[in-house]
């Protein structure tokens, strides 16, 4: 009769345990860091006696990334809390901005005081990551055609820090008279999310057929961390030479005609011959491709 007495004082007890200890902490802290105490729970912190026991209600899970004192109540971690291996984002945007949070249960003994705490623990985002591009080296091809202003898309550079420890700008930090770099914020005004390499004028492949660029990307930290994009441009002249379009597959020429639309070619497989060409240009042979 005692036990059952018991068992419903504390089911009744738990039922009244509604407050949660929030407490906080920066991510990547060594082991022993002192995170909080449970006594700061509201359910607790009138009861008086040092005869109080404290236990996670648990053992896995998130559980394994503290300790806790069970006299003292304090909350310790037993590793080091990585927050992107806790809270990976599916987007790493500037605008993921959603908390990462562990909620844990502890059993407070005597049988007497018997309750469960509840307590969130908050990792906060700190600056352990650079920013860095799918592929350090891309090669572009341009036509010599395109007019001024054509803009080609860029990979976006990543980070899977958030909020002001994301990606925040990007510069071309290779002086060009000829391109510039061209970006589109985030609705929220959080940071980049796209990246285009615009032409500031007219190419002139007599003049320089290909370009070295550098596109930086810079998060929000103090000093920011950095990571780097390197851009090799070709100019290309696209000459069909003694070749019509009726001698052409109606499928090629169409391509080849609607190719002054295209002002950028990432991949192109182009016929051989011996002779060189005029104005730099690559010439297309009509009857290889009729094979």
């Amino acid at each position: 009769m005692l036990v059952g007495a018991l068992l419903i004082a504390a089911t009744l007890l738990l039922i009244e345990a509604g407050h949660v200890t929030e407490l906080s902490m920066p991510e990547e802290q060594p082991t022993g860091t002192l995170v909080g105490s449970v006594r700061e729970n509201p359910d607790v912190n009138d009861l008086m006696t040092s005869s109080l026991r404290f236990n996670f209600r648990f053992s896995s899970g998130p559980y394994e990334l503290f300790m806790l004192d069970n006299r003292s109540g304090d909350i310790r971690t037993a590793r080091r809390v990585d927050r992107e291996q806790l809270c990976p984002s599916d987007l790493p945007t500037p605008s993921s901005t959603a908390s990462c949070s562990l909620e844990l249960d502890v059993t407070v003994l005597p049988l007497e005081f018997y309750r469960i705490l509840k307590v969130r623990i908050i990792v906060e985002d700190i600056n352990d990551h650079a920013p860095s591009f799918p592929q350090p080296r891309v090669s572009l091809e341009i036509k010599e055609s395109s007019p001024t202003g054509t803009r080609v898309p860029l990979p976006a550079a990543e980070d899977p820090d958030v909020d002001e420890f994301s990606v925040q700008r990007y510069e071309l930090t290779t002086s060009s008279s000829v391109f510039r770099l061209a970006v589109s914020d985030t609705p929220d005004g959080g940071g980049v999310r796209d990246v285009w390499l615009t032409l500031g004028r007219r190419l002139d492949r007599e003049q320089q057929q290909t370009y070295s660029l550098t596109i930086t990307a810079y998060d929000g930290g103090t000093p920011p961390k950095t990571g780097s994009l390197h851009i090799q441009v070709l100019t290309v002249v696209i000459v069909i030479n003694g070749c019509s379009n009726k001698r052409w597959p109606r499928r090629i020429w169409r391509h080849l005609a609607n190719e002054s639309e295209q002002a950028y070619l990432y991949t192109v497989q182009w016929a051989t011959f011996s002779h060189p060409l005029p104005y730099g240009g690559v010439r297309l042979d009509g009857s290889n491709l009729m094979q």
